[in-house]
């Protein structure tokens, strides 16, 4: 799997690196959520985002992943299967495993009144931590649908995934296809494969209650605008930072914001892009 520069525990100053115990961080909730604060502080963020790598996804359905250490962000080590024939998918829990460590950590960063960010990998960078990719395109050329039907599988289980986040206070859910933007994987199968789930995805969650807000990776954003799937609006600004200029139009209830990384909340920014469907 592609690492996102999203995974914010890939890059720690040797100064926090020497406060945190790693790879523990990953799997302590009370760990986690301490040192998503001080990576917020550290950088003069406005929110504390968790996890700090995108495989948690595909662990809970059963991938196989190295941790890492304060210099090495955690990775799929080997996919699941190799044969879809040997694939069976169910949707986990969201509150088991490392996810659940992931909603517990949500919780203490809600009860310290922190603003939080949940970052998610999207369906079709989950499926490529479970099933080596030349067996996927091979498929998807064959019998797409098979491959759809796991997708679909992926994406109940990340809105059970957003839903329990947005439960736990998280200011922003974003969303990501690391491995799946449509330089990557060739515009034929983003527009079939990728796109639809995603697209399907946050309109799902956009029916989740609260006064939460979706964040969409810029390069997968850039991908649905360009062929069609969704629409966004830029709106130039006064030079400010990138995380507060989220909070403010989220309280003015934007629903999805795109056009940017979510890793650069804590910089400086020009313009804002919000996200909407056709």
């Amino acid at each position: 799997m592609i690492t996102c520069p999203a995974d914010k525990a890939a890059i720690v100053p040797q100064e926090l690196a020497a406060r945190f115990r790693f790879p523990e961080v990953h799997c302590d909730s009370s760990m986690m959520a301490d040192f998503a604060e001080a990576q917020m502080k550290w950088d003069g963020d406005v929110y504390a985002t968790v996890p700090f790598c995108s495989t948690v996804e595909a662990e809970a359905f059963g991938a196989e992943v190295r941790l890492g250490d304060e210099k090495t962000t955690p990775l799929v080590h080997r996919c699941r299967w190799k044969n879809i024939d040997d694939v069976k998918l169910d949707a986990p829990d969201p509150l088991a495993g490392r996810m659940g460590t992931v909603m517990k950590a949500l919780e203490l960063l809600k009860a310290r009144r922190v603003p939080s960010v949940l970052e998610m990998a999207g369906p079709f960078s989950v499926l490529m931590g479970l099933l080596e990719p030349g067996t996927i395109f091979k498929c998807l050329s064959k019998e797409p649908e098979r491959v759809i039907a796991l997708l679909g599988t992926i994406s109940d289980y990340l809105e059970a995934c957003a839903r329990q986040a947005a439960r736990r206070g998280a200011a922003l859910i974003s969303l990501a296809e690391p491995a799946a933007t449509a330089d990557l994987v060739g515009p034929r199968v983003f527009k079939r494969a990728v796109g639809p789930q995603v697209v399907g995805l946050m309109k799902r969650m956009s029916a989740i209650p609260g006064d939460w807000a979706g964040f969409l990776c810029g390069r997968l954003s850039i991908s649905l605008v360009e062929s069609g799937q969704l629409k966004e609006r830029r709106i130039a600004l006064e030079r400010r930072r990138y995380g507060e200029v989220l909070e403010e139009y989220r309280a003015q209830g934007v629903k999805w914001f795109g056009g940017s990384c979510i890793a650069q909340t804590a910089t400086f920014c020009t313009q804002i892009c919000l996200i909407d469907f056709p």
